[in-house]
């Protein structure tokens, strides 16, 4: 599968998992949304991801609300037009039929 111009969301962005995962999608040209509760968590992936920060958007969301995830997810299709692949890095899961 080819990732150059991919839109990922992940929900969970900030965590050592989302951040692996966005180096490798990342490495491949993908454009990364990191989706988090914590702004905290944003300064330790532009540190680790500085390379690539012209394909990153950051955006802070308590990712536990539907309603909060659903703006996110809305944010990504404002940007990018579309969303090629939602990622959970949140370690829950939640049905809600995005």
């Amino acid at each position: 599968m080819k990732l150059e111009n991919c839109v990922v969301a992940v929900l969970g962005g900030g965590s050592e998992t989302a951040l692996t995962l966005g180096r490798l999608l990342l490495k491949e040209k993908a454009k990364l949304i990191l989706i988090d509760s914590s702004l905290d968590t944003f300064q330790n992936a532009l540190t680790m991801l500085e390379e690539w920060k012209e394909n990153i958007r950051l955006y802070a969301a308590d990712v536990s609300s539907q309603a909060e995830v659903r703006h996110a997810l809305q944010y990504v299709i404002n940007e990018f037009k579309k969303i090629d692949m939602i990622v959970d890095c949140t370690g829950t899961y939640k049905d809600w039929g995005l």
